[in-house]
């Protein structure tokens, strides 16, 4: 039973947390705000955060990406695209990726916007967010290319560049910046056109790309 409310108590730090942050930024939500909203005593926050709100900060990151990460890989998701055409299959990927950050933007906004967190959030939580859909991507495109649907070609290569076109939207609206581009339909679907024939053709290029020889 402690260790159940011990838990929930976390979880509502950690919830009202994340809601003042929302709200007021990192810089301009104190611990005592933290405390108050959830209706425990001062200096409880610190009993579960030894780190204080630094390390409440970093979990919650931490949280949120990979909850990104795994909200965007779920397998059944996955499994429906396919035998989906390639081009409708990167418009859902599109669809559905701003869906799941619209979720999470406030955290990523602060990350961007606020020079106190940056000594705060590591390397290896951000990466995690970039390479999130890096790895099922490739394994999406050797199976398109199993169905004859496109060439055989460095698979790894073409995720990397799907996945920054998507991190690069999202950083852009994460700072509150339009991508005319890419938000417009039309031009959108003239893109992914464009990756998917270039990809239908690549059959004739190495499955590998070719590493200059040093002597």
């Amino acid at each position: 039973m402690r260790e159940a409310q011990a838990m929930q108590t976390k979880l509502k730090l950690m919830e009202s947390a994340q809601a003042l942050f929302a709200e007021k930024g990192y810089k301009g939500t104190s611990v005592r705000e933290i405390n108050h909203r959830v209706g425990v005593t001062e200096g409880m926050l610190y009993h579960y955060f030894p780190g204080g709100k630094k390390e409440l900060f970093r979990v919650i990151v931490q949280k949120n990406l990979n909850r990104i990460v795994e909200e965007f890989s779920d397998k059944k998701e996955i499994a429906s695209y396919v035998y989906m055409p390639l081009e409708e299959v990167l418009e859902s990927v599109y669809l559905r990726f701003i869906d799941i950050i619209d979720g999470h933007i406030d955290i990523i906004r602060i990350m961007l916007r606020e020079n106190e967190v940056r000594d705060i959030i590591t390397k290896e939580d951000v990466q995690t967010f970039i390479d999130g859909t890096e790895p099922w991507f490739k394994m999406l495109l050797e199976k398109k290319s199993e169905l004859g649907e496109i060439g055989k070609f460095d698979f790894e290569s073409a995720a990397i560049a799907m996945d920054k076109l998507l991190v690069n939207h999202i950083m852009l609206l994460a700072l509150g910046l339009d991508n005319e581009k890419i938000d417009n339909q039309a031009v959108r679907k003239r893109v992914f056109r464009y990756f998917v024939d270039m990809w239908k053709v690549a059959g004739a290029e190495p499955a590998h790309p070719i590493r200059a020889q040093v002597y």
